[in-house]
């Protein structure tokens, strides 16, 4: 198996936090919680790396 490029694990890190957070930080259920993020304009931006390039505009 190949060792992942940043731009390729970097991601799936932040979704994986986002997911955790949403247990402590919502008051709705994860699957319900999972349904409205990958339905969402941040879900398609994390998935084609342009989330990362307007966060690199921002700073």
């Amino acid at each position: 198996m190949r060792k992942l490029e940043f731009h390729e694990y970097k991601p799936t890190q932040m979704q994986a936090r986002l997911f955790e957070d949403s247990i402590e930080k919502t008051s709705f259920s994860s699957p319900m919680f999972i349904r409205i993020f990958m339905t969402s304009e941040y879900a398609i931006m994390f998935s084609d790396g342009s989330y990362f390039v307007s966060a690199k505009k921002r700073s």
